[in-house]
This record gives structure tokens, C-alpha cells and sequence, in this order.
């Protein structure tokens, strides 16, 4: 029988929680290959706190380097795939230049776990946004994104959300877009999100917005901001369930 996706586990920076951690090994199995992708990050020691976390953990990790066969083979053996942080345009420009974006969609939905942390994170929605809406927020255009892994379906995916007051962006995000869903994930927090239904781990909150439903009004002279009615906001804590398609809790 074919084998379902694997969980797309996205956190919010500021330290992977513990219990990700361990729920990230329960689904993968104990001493799981997990392949660390750290093209998010321009540092010299980049991935080696990741590498060490998860072998910490039982698992057997390995430092993906931007060399594209061993990268390939990294990943194509991978029970786990785990994105760390920085600036995600600079690990999606890797990705797309190693030509790995297609065999990480691959690895997912042959049961492989991926996920990451912060940019890791920012990445595996639909559409992966960065920097601040310009001109401002709530303006229309003002936060257009790029193409990403969309390996949590017909989301946007934003983090360290509370801690640096990200609403504004997100939802300027999710109306630019159309259509999708946004989840803000806090520090210390990951949602893990198996066959449409979404959990929250850690300490924080994730905040979902939801204007699929809701009534965007026209453009009528100068002002380019939106007039917007009905965007349902939830605020899941941890150990909320939540139903990405139908967007409530379970």
C-alpha cells in the first residue's frame, strides 16, 4: 500500500521545545536518520547545534553540505529532514539551485518527517514571506511572497509571531495571497500538522488566521488598503487540535 506524507513540523525559533523533539522521534522511529539542511544560515558552524540536538535525541543526523550528489544522497535516505534557521530566501535559493525542492516533496510523501525551525519553518507553507510589508501593512501587494515547499498545504507559515508582533505581516500575507491559510507560530512552540489536522506543542501559542470566508471588498479610489470582513482568528495553546481545511478545533 502506498504509504502516507510524513508530518510537517514547523517551529517558531528561539529553541526547538523538547517535546518536539521527542514527538518528531515517535513518528520517525527510535535511531531515525534525520538530515539537517542548514542553507537558512550564513555562519560558519551552521547546523552543528542541530546535528548535536538530534543525535542527543537517538537519532543518527547527518550535516547536509551544498555539494548536490551527497546533498541528494542525504536526503534521499533521510527519515527526518530538518531545516534550521536564518533567512529563508537564502535556503529556498539553495534548495532551488541544488535542485533539491522536488526530492524533499518527494521524501514527504513517502512518509519522511520534515520540518525545521524559524526560516526552517517559514518555508513549508505555500508561500514563504519575509522582511516587513512595504509600504505598511494591510496594504494590498504590500507582502507578496515566493513560491515555497507547500509541503503544509495552502498555508503561509510565519514565526517568532508574538515575540516580534508579526500579525500585521501576516495577515497583509494571506490576503495578497488569496486562499490560504496563515499560522503564526511563537518561539518554543511547533505545530505539527498530519493529514489536515494541525497540533500545538511547546510553550507558546500558534495563531491561525483564516480569510478563506471572508468578504474582501473592491477597490474603490486611492486608497490602496484593504476593507476586509469576517477573517476568523484562532488562538491554539498547547495541546489544541485544529482542523486545517475546516479551520476550527477538533
Amino acid at each position: 500500500p502506498a504509504r502516507m506524507p510524513g508530518a510537517g513540523v514547523a517551529a517558531g525559533g528561539g529553541g526547538t521545545p523538547d517535546v518536539a523533539v521527542r514527538e518528531v522521534m515517535r513518528l520517525a522511529g527510535d535511531g531515525a536518520a534525520v538530515a539537517v539542511v542548514p542553507f537558512a544560515s550564513g555562519r560558519e558552524d551552521r547546523g552543528v547545534g542541530s546535528v548535536e540536538m538530534w543525535n542527543e535525541a537517538g537519532a543518527r543526523a547527518v550535516l547536509v553540505d551544498e555539494d548536490a550528489t551527497s546533498a541528494r544522497a542525504a536526503l534521499g535516505s533521510a527519515d527526518v529532514i530538518w531545516m534550521g534557521g536564518g533567512n529563508q530566501d537564502r535556503l529556498l535559493d539553495a534548495l532551488e539551485e541544488l535542485d533539491l525542492v522536488d526530492l524533499i516533496r518527494v521524501r514527504h510523501a513517502s512518509g519522511a518527517v520534515v520540518g525545521g525551525t524559524s526560516a526552517g519553518a517559514a518555508v513549508l507553507g505555500r508561500i514563504s514571506i519575509a522582511g516587513r510589508p512595504d509600504p505598511d501593512a494591510y496594504v494590498r501587494g504590500a507582502m507578496e511572497g515566493r513560491p515555497a515547499l507547500d509541503l503544509v498545504p495552502d498555508t503561509i507559515v510565519d514565526q517568532h509571531f508574538r515575540e516580534r508582533t508579526r500579525e500585521g505581516r501576516l495577515l497583509t500575507a494571506v490576503l495578497d495571497a488569496g486562499g490560504v491559510l496563515g499560522l503564526g507560530v511563537s518561539e518554543r512552540t511547533a505545530a505539527v500538522v498530519e493529514g489536515g489536522s494541525m497540533r500545538v506543542l511547546g510553550d507558546g501559542v500558534v495563531v491561525a488566521f483564516d480569510a478563506r470566508a471572508a468578504e474582501v471588498a473592491a477597490k474603490e479610489g486611492a486608497d490602496p488598503r484593504y476593507q476586509v470582513r469576517g477573517i476568523a482568528t484562532s488562538i491554539l495553546p498547547p495541546g489544541a487540535a485544529w482542523n486545517l481545511a475546516a479551520g476550527r478545533g477538533k
